[in-house]
C-alpha cells in the first residue's frame, strides 16, 4: 500500500515538474515590437515577482500556448510598461491591467523530499522491528535472568 501511494504521489510530482507546458519565452524588446503593437495583449500577470505571462484577447492568440518574459523588479517592470504604452499613444484607460499572482513551480516539494525520505526510512525500520536480529527488541526490559547473590555463610 506504501509503494503503491509513493509511487502514484511522485510519478504526479515529476509530470507536474517535467511535462508542463513552459509556454515560450521572448524578450522585452520581442514582447514590445510583436504583441504590444498589435494590440493583441489582454493583460499581463506578473507570477512570482519574477516573470510576466502574457494574455491574450480571446481570437487573437498569435502563438500556441502563452508567452512569457523574465523581469529584474516589478518596479522596473512597470515604469518600462509606461514607458512604452507612452510612446504608442494608448491612453489612461486602454492601457493593459497587470495582474499579480503566485504560482508553485515545485521547489517547495523539492525542498521536503529530504523530510519525506527520512520520515519513510523511520516508518519501514520500526515496521521490520529493529536492528537485525530476530524482529524483536534490541534491550530486553522486562528483568534481569541473573540469580540474586547470596550473601557468604559464617
Amino acid at each position: 500500500m506504501y509503494l503503491l501511494s509513493g509511487a502514484a504521489f511522485w510519478t504526479t510530482v515529476t509530470y507536474y515538474l517535467f511535462f508542463r507546458d513552459g509556454g515560450r519565452e521572448v524578450t522585452w524588446k520581442d514582447f514590445v515590437n510583436n504583441y504590444l503593437t498589435r494590440g493583441v495583449v489582454d493583460r499581463l500577470e506578473v507570477v512570482n515577482k519574477r516573470y510576466v505571462k502574457v494574455v491574450f484577447s480571446s481570437g487573437q492568440t498569435p502563438v500556441d500556448g502563452y508567452v512569457w518574459f523574465n523581469i529584474g523588479s516589478v518596479d522596473t517592470f512597470e515604469r518600462n510598461l509606461e514607458t512604452a504604452q507612452y510612446e504608442l499613444g494608448v491612453e489612461g484607460e486602454n492601457r493593459l491591467p497587470v495582474v499579480y499572482s503566485t504560482e508553485s513551480d515545485g521547489t517547495f516539494l523539492l525542498s521536503m523530499l529530504p523530510t519525506v525520505l527520512i520520515i519513510g526510512f523511520l516508518l519501514v525500520m520500526l515496521r521490520r522491528g529493529g536492528a537485525g536480529g530476530g524482529g524483536g527488541p534490541a534491550v530486553a526490559w522486562g528483568g534481569c535472568s541473573a540469580s540474586p547473590r547470596q550473601p557468604p555463610r559464617s
